[in-house]
């Protein structure tokens, strides 16, 4: 997820930050919901229906039914990772669980415009530095604030979801841009070695993969999870796609390739629909087919992982009929 937002910063600051003075927040994030808000509340109902179809939730009191329907509104409404609780002592569903990075996206979104104007006004790449490592200070507080609460596991799951803990990975994102566009003499350096670039990200992907295969659960090591998963990782992200950016080598070359780039664009598709529809296939599949082996049959999985990704690739590619946003208001 770190990954998500980090990008997600990236990408957006890199598209603006030379117009920074004359973007339009409104245009941005209602070209934001076009996109994304009609696939989030199809997913939504889909897991609703389904919670009631197979038992998972069952409306028996007015307070249960109170409960559904809270919960129902805090995910239509993006506001459920800003106020990840439960109520009443009951625990509220979360219905289609990955809408909430949708929900924390939209934070970054609103607050997009201010972030892209103080970033633009950055000249140099020490004080740059120095703004990436004040992002990490949250998450270092939300360490403190998790550990009086004796590193109890429905406290992490509140702070992996909560908003104002993403909206600093956006804006690290954000830096790194930035950071990236001031580093002209440092582009022109990397272009002569291409492979010492390449062997930049392959040492860094080591690390990544490293420290998520070594990672152990929360209940084993709450503290060093989360160090790993919102300190070092989020750094390694960053350094990851400034090196990829720079565009020299075979694997950035790789990585500029259009299907890899189409892959990227229609990413967030599979991402709010794979739960839903993984959850559907297998209710229909046990109930009128008495087959429950559908998650354990990784020939199937893989299956439909790849048809999901491309369908989703084919529709951003070919189908979506996409009017640009005035995101950049007339000079």
């Amino acid at each position: 997820a770190s990954l998500f937002f980090i990008l997600g910063g990236f990408i957006f600051a890199s598209k603006y930050l030379h117009d920074a003075h004359r973007f339009s927040s409104r245009a941005f994030v209602t070209g934001r919901l076009k996109d994304l808000y009609p696939l989030h509340v199809v997913a939504t109902l889909l897991m609703a229906v389904l919670l009631l179809a197979n038992g998972s939730f069952r409306i028996s009191t007015g307070n249960d039914l109170m409960i559904f329907l809270y919960g129902l509104f805090m995910q239509l409404s993006l506001l459920w990772s800003l106020l990840p609780f439960d109520i009443a002592g009951a625990s509220v569903p979360t219905f289609n669980t990955p809408s909430w990075a949708l929900s924390a996206f939209f934070l970054c979104y609103i607050l997009f415009k201010p972030m892209l104007r103080m970033i633009a006004g950055l000249k140099s790449r020490a004080v740059i530095s120095g703004y990436f490592l004040m992002c990490l200070v949250p998450m270092c507080v939300a360490t403190v604030v998790y550990s009086s609460f004796n590193f109890d596991l429905d406290v992490y799951r509140f702070f992996h979801v909560f908003a104002p803990l993403r909206v600093c990975e956006f804006f690290a994102g954000m830096l790194a841009a930035r950071f990236l566009q001031l580093g002209e003499n440092a582009i022109k350096r990397a272009a002569r070695f291409p492979l010492v670039n390449d062997l930049v990200i392959l040492l860094t992907v080591v690390l990544v993969v490293a420290s998520v295969v070594s990672r152990p659960t929360p209940e084993i090591d709450p503290t060093r999870i989360w160090f790993s998963y919102h300190v070092f990782l989020p750094a390694l992200y960053c350094i990851l796609l400034y090196r990829l950016t720079i565009g020299t080598g075979a694997i950035a070359w790789i990585m500029s390739l259009k299907p890899v780039r189409d892959l990227g664009r229609a990413s967030f598709y599979p991402y709010l629909l794979h739960i839903p529809l993984i959850s559907w296939i297998c209710f229909l599949l046990e109930r009128y087919a008495k087959y429950d082996g559908f998650l354990h049959q990784t020939p199937l999985v893989l299956a439909f992982t790849s048809l999901l990704y491309l369908v989703s690739m084919l529709y951003v590619s070919h189908i979506r009929k996409r009017t640009p946003a005035k995101v950049l208001k007339q000079r």
